[in-house]
């Protein structure tokens, strides 16, 4: 983990975002999964609207372990039809960015995990309050929605040979003297 990405992930937890009554409030107080998805994106580029269906189909198949918030980089499209949950109809939150203090917010976000193109997928573990991840576009579109459980593992979701290191660490761990 980089010396950074604590304050990231806290700076990630104070983003205001949309509850299912058009409250706003702090992702902390509303996001309750292992894993927070956070998909910053564009309306005016078509690479992150071709990607858009992804991330909804991931917030809906894997509603029960993580919750994925979309960050308009672009206006402050904040409103959105929602569940009783407080996602949107599509499953996805919308993050709060209506003042230029969110979106300078935003921005320092986007500078410390070196993000340079959009869309992005950025995944933080709550519970460890640590990014696993910034290349979560690329393993979303390598693995699917399957990637979740990596994600969960605490990898990135794109290194092919970890299914091979932990059967390694198993083994070696079971010749281990006792």
């Amino acid at each position: 983990m980089r010396d950074d990405d604590d304050a990231v992930a806290r700076d990630l937890e104070r983003m205001r975002v949309v509850d299912a009554r058009g409250r706003v409030d702090a992702l902390a107080r509303v996001a309750s999964k292992e894993l927070v998805v956070v998909w910053f994106t564009r309306d005016d580029c078509a690479a992150c609207r071709a990607f858009a269906p992804r991330v909804v189909a991931l917030a809906r198949r894997r509603a029960a372990t993580c919750d994925v918030v979309a960050v308009a980089c672009d206006d402050a499209r904040a409103t959105t039809a929602a569940d009783d949950d407080g996602a949107g109809d599509d499953g996805v939150w919308r993050a709060v960015v209506a003042t230029a203090a969110d979106a300078r917010a935003v921005n320092a976000i986007l500078r410390a995990l070196a993000v340079a193109t959009l869309p992005a997928v950025v995944v933080v573990r709550r519970d460890a309050r640590a990014v696993v991840t910034t290349w979560g576009r690329a393993a979303l579109v390598a693995r699917g929605d399957d990637v979740v459980d990596a994600w969960r593992r605490g990898e990135s979701g794109l290194n092919p040979f970890g299914a091979l290191a932990r059967c390694v660490a198993r083994a070696l761990s079971a010749c281990a003297p006792a």
